[in-house]
């Protein structure tokens, strides 16, 4: 089947967020920086949730079990990778196996939600399920459980993937044809309102936490998950608007879980790099460095055995049935 171009370049933008938020996290001192940080945390994992659930349909048991297994396979595998230095130093713990770290969580909730709607009874209503995923997504702040098992993250982001996996393309049609001055007002609005107000908001997009983690009180950690649900939810379908359907860059949107899993040790290495060389932190050089981050995955996908070592056990068991 023909791969949907215009899916492709929006997972592609994507991505290209994630890893500029990433770039970006550590130097909000700057209020351009701060502001973009909390831009594109404001829609970025929400979208590519969506865009997840979207192709999350399947009734055929054989393919949902292997995309469950190959994706714990690759968690495993980056979860010993990036815990390797506490192993080496023998202060590794059976809770450190079962936190993700960074931004490994989505791997874990993705195996979460697509076990969810694989069981989903087809009779139920598809708008009741919606409902559900939301009440979940704001009352799981009320369970004092912050990172362990991906927790808050697989119930604070369920109603994105509920959403994409109910969606198709005549919904991505319909946001298309909303007149494009609606989501530009928007998106320029909330990036002026972002600037001016300053402060970070990051934790409360980040949905990583119960609202007893927060130093506000409970009520208004509840309005503030209430409030990022909506407009996360408004962002993202600006972003689907205004996004064009981009030829020369689709073709890389098919790659974005090898760009999310290498991209974080870049990420580290860039950020050594600021500590020991000074280099730059202004947003324009950051968008830069994000670049430059793209551009050496993409050379790397060019080589099998970056692909092969997302599912080395499988690869080989591949292998190995096809010689028998």
């Amino acid at each position: 089947m023909e791969r949907d171009k215009y899916i492709d370049t929006l997972k592609f933008v994507l991505i290209f967020l994630v890893v500029l938020g990433h770039v970006i996290a550590p130097y909000i001192d700057d209020p351009i920086n701060r502001t973009a940080k909390n831009f594109i945390f404001l829609f970025h994992m929400p979208l590519f949730i969506f865009i997840s659930g979207y192709f999350s349909k399947t009734t055929d048991y054989t393919k949902f079990k292997k995309s469950i297994l190959r994706l714990f396979e690759t968690l495993l595998i980056f979860q010993l990778i990036y815990r390797m230095p506490d192993i080496i130093n023998l202060s590794f713990s059976w809770q450190d196996l079962i936190t993700p770290r960074w931004t490994l969580w989505y791997l874990l909730s993705l195996i979460f939600w697509k076990i969810f709607v694989f069981y989903i009874p087809k009779n139920i209503k598809y708008i009741n399920v919606i409902w559900v995923s939301i009440l979940c997504s704001l009352l799981v702040g009320f369970i004092p459980v912050d990172y362990t098992l991906s927790f808050q993250r697989t119930f604070v982001f369920l109603p994105f993937f509920i959403l994409g996996y109910y969606s198709d393309k005549l919904v991505f049609d319909k946001i298309k044809s909303i007149p494009k001055l609606i989501p530009y007002t928007i998106l320029i609005a909330t990036i002026a309102l972002f600037y001016l107000v300053g402060e970070d908001f990051s934790p409360i997009m980040s949905g990583s936490n119960s609202y007893y983690f927060n130093p506000v009180s409970v009520q208004l950690s509840f309005l503030f998950r209430l409030l990022f649900l909506l407009f996360a939810f408004v962002l993202s379908i600006s972003v689907i608007n205004i996004v064009p359907t981009l030829t020369k860059i689709s073709a890389l949107g098919k790659d974005t879980l090898l760009y999310y899993l290498y991209h974080g040790f870049a990420v580290i290495l860039l950020n050594k790099m600021v500590d020991i060389f000074h280099i730059p932190t202004n947003f324009l050089a950051l968008l830069i460095y994000a670049t430059i981050i793209m551009l050496g995955i993409f050379v790397l996908s060019k080589f099998k055995i970056s692909s092969i070592l997302l599912n080395p056990i499988s690869y080989f068991l591949k292998k190995q049935i096809k010689i028998n």
